[in-house]
């Protein structure tokens, strides 16, 4: 009895962990035109005001370290992928100067 309400409990946090991974794949991909679009306007990356607005409406300490874990990832996933990005343009117009 008590293995099995155990076994239901970790089954439950097992969908939970999958619907998160979806909503966070889900959130790179808007994240990465956000970058892309501050990137093609030469807006600033970072945006103090949007993240404390974000962050201020967190009361609970646990989910305010979370997802402010989860605001410097996203900013990495940013950043690394302009990075790719311009690596390929780059990598592109060697090859067009070179006549590869």
């Amino acid at each position: 009895m008590i293995t099995t309400k155990l076994e239901e409990y970790r089954t439950e946090i097992e969908q939970i962990d999958k619907d998160i991974l979806v909503l966070f794949k889900e959130r790179i991909e808007f994240v990465k035109l956000v970058f892309e679009f501050k990137d093609d306007h030469d807006i600033p990356i970072e945006d103090p005001k949007r993240e404390k607005y974000l962050t201020s409406k967190i009361d609970d300490q646990n989910l305010f370290q979370f997802y402010n874990t989860m605001i410097t990832c996203s900013k990495s996933l940013g950043v690394l992928h302009l990075c790719e990005k311009t690596l390929a343009k780059t990598k592109k117009l060697l090859n067009d100067e070179l006549g590869v």
